[in-house]
Parts: structure tokens; C-alpha cells; sequence
């Protein structure tokens, strides 16, 4: 589990925990060039945000 500093994050944006969960696995620079990819194919963080809110 993240530090205390990290809950209100983890509270008000869906998606946080497994976000940082992948971080830990890969490594920040591999998860930042990951996502770099996916934003140039159309990634967006609103999707995961709206995700399952029905």
C-alpha cells in the first residue's frame, strides 16, 4: 500500500492504485515511455476516470 500522503490522490482518482502498482513493476522511466506511447495512440486518463462509473 502507498504512503499516507498518497491517499486523498488514491481516494479521488479511479485508476491511482493500479497506476501506481505498474510504476512499481516496470520503473518510473519505463512507465513513463509506456504511457508516452499510449498517450500518442489515443490514451486518455478521462477514460479511466469514466470507466465503470455507471
Amino acid at each position: 500500500m502507498p504512503c499516507d500522503k498518497l491517499q486523498p490522490q488514491l481516494q479521488g482518482y479511479r485508476g491511482h492504485l493500479a497506476m501506481l502498482h505498474r510504476i512499481k513493476e516496470l520503473g518510473k522511466d519505463k512507465w513513463a515511455k509506456e504511457m508516452e506511447r499510449k498517450v500518442k495512440e489515443g490514451f486518455s486518463y478521462i477514460e479511466v476516470m469514466t470507466k465503470n462509473e455507471d
